[in-house]
């Protein structure tokens, strides 16, 4: 993909197209909808989150996780196998789950950070940690990441 370009569906979004985000979050995925982010390790944004000290991941508008940085082997020993799932899957609780949707419906409309405090489950490990939401736009698309701080020792 060259410079400005940002997979969605098999199409590219050109300099000055726009992405209706809001539609996105309500409509939710339609089988041609993809966001291709496999070559954003050499790039700048892949190589910024990669020296993230905390587990990092990229949320696409439909709440799936599209990157984990490498600090992310601290909780999973294999994050590649992130990509595509579901954020909510990450949580054990039905109210975590909840929140969560709802903190990313709201970062994603407003663009507003959000943080909160929950456990979360990988790989059966469980870990409570302080998620940090914040969005941000790759491209023409916005976009989520979060940070993860781990509680458990405090």
């Amino acid at each position: 993909m060259g410079e400005g370009k940002v997979g969605n569906g098999g199409n590219s979004l050109e300099e000055g197209q726009s992405f209706d985000c809001e539609s996105k979050l309500t409509e939710g995925p339609k089988s041609s909808d993809s966001f291709d982010v496999k070559g954003l390790q050499p790039t700048a944004l892949g190589k910024f989150l990669d020296t993230m000290p905390l587990p990092a991941l990229l949320i696409d508008p439909y709440s799936r996780i599209a990157f984990a940085n490498r600090s992310c082997t601290r909780i999973s020993p294999q994050p590649e196998k992130l990509h595509g799932l579901s954020l909510s899957k990450l949580f054990a609780e039905e109210s975590a789950v909840a929140e969560i949707q709802r903190l990313t419906k709201e970062v994603f409309s407003t663009g507003k950070s959000q943080v909160i405090d929950s456990t979360f489950e990988i790989s059966g490990q469980r870990m409570r940690s302080r998620l940090y939401l914040q969005a941000m736009m790759f491209g023409n698309n916005k976009w989520m990441v979060l940070l993860m701080k781990d509680l458990t020792e405090e």
